[in-house]
């Protein structure tokens, strides 16, 4: 596994070498069989000329995969995204997810996130600590000051503070970036197809979603490769397009302990501000 993603400063070590954990509850035989499935179907239209797309119903592939994690209770993660081009940048996300297995399934209930971007305007990042129940969010950025000896601040979210505003819409709209409800947001569903399937390895080609970018030509193609384990939740995904600013866009997921993740922790008591100890800094 490629180190490009490992963000430094996340609290939790990186999970690019290691691998995910087996299902104890999925048999061997059945294992195989619905591994080597696709690939017997991709087989056998091929020895007759036909295109391996036609192979297997690439819709039901992403259906079943989204369905495997929305049913896990937690994940940990890591997201490579940059664009290459004439204004490049690189953000990357990281940590720890614990989701809701009734009711909304997949929904966030606590979350460990740490962001880091650069471009030519600067770096700038952020590391969140939220507990949905409780209504606790614990916030790093760069752009708060806080008191000597202080990393967090605790956010009231009943506050009318407007740059509590614009962190939380921040936060809301980057779990789109990582979040595994989200990994196939960017695929047109009419215009999916398996371009080739082997082992754990498929990879799909499609139209950009319009409704994922409005402001992205449908025509533009997007390249996904997944991989995954043996109860078809996704481990690694490869994702390649050409964005609306015209650049090239990749972006590289690995998801690790499904079902199996550590507990959100708060921070120590001692390193969280109040809110009327910190300001905001414009840049």
């Amino acid at each position: 596994m490629p180190s490009n993603g490992r963000n430094p400063a996340t609290s939790h070590p990186s999970i690019f070498a290691e691998s995910t954990p087996r299902d104890p509850a999925m048999g061997n035989t059945g294992a195989v069989l619905r591994r080597l499935l696709p690939v017997l179907l991709l087989l056998l239209t091929g020895c007759g000329g036909g295109a391996p797309a036609a192979a297997a119903d690439p819709v039901e592939l992403l259906d079943r995969w989204r369905d495997a994690m929305a049913h896990q209770g937690s994940v940990r993660f890591e997201v490579d995204t940059r664009a290459e081009g004439r204004d490049p940048w690189h953000t990357t996300w990281s940590g720890v997810l614990h989701l809701a297995t009734s009711g909304f399934l997949g929904t966030t209930k606590d979350s460990d996130v740490t962001m880091r971007h650069e471009s030519k305007y600067g770096r700038s990042g952020y590391h969140v600590v939220d507990f949905d129940d409780t209504r606790e969010t614990y916030v790093e950025h760069t752009r708060l000051r806080l008191p000597v000896g202080k990393s967090f601040v605790r956010l009231d979210r009943d506050t009318q503070v407007p740059w509590v505003w614009d962190l939380t819409r921040q936060i809301s709209m980057d779990s789109n970036d990582f979040h595994p409800s989200a990994l196939f947001g960017d695929l047109d569903r009419d215009t999916l197809r398996l371009v080739a399937a082997t082992g754990d390895r498929y990879v799909l080609a499609a139209g950009r979603a319009e409704e994922s970018n409005p402001a992205t030509s449908a025509s533009s193609e997007v390249t996904l490769t997944v991989w995954t384990d043996d109860a078809d939740r996704v481990t690694r995904a490869e994702q390649s397009s050409v964005g609306e600013d015209r650049q090239q866009h990749h972006t590289t997921t690995v998801f690790a302990d499904w079902g199996a993740a550590p507990p959100v922790r708060r921070p120590p008591a001692d390193t969280v501000a109040g809110m009327a100890e910190v300001t905001w800094s414009p840049r």
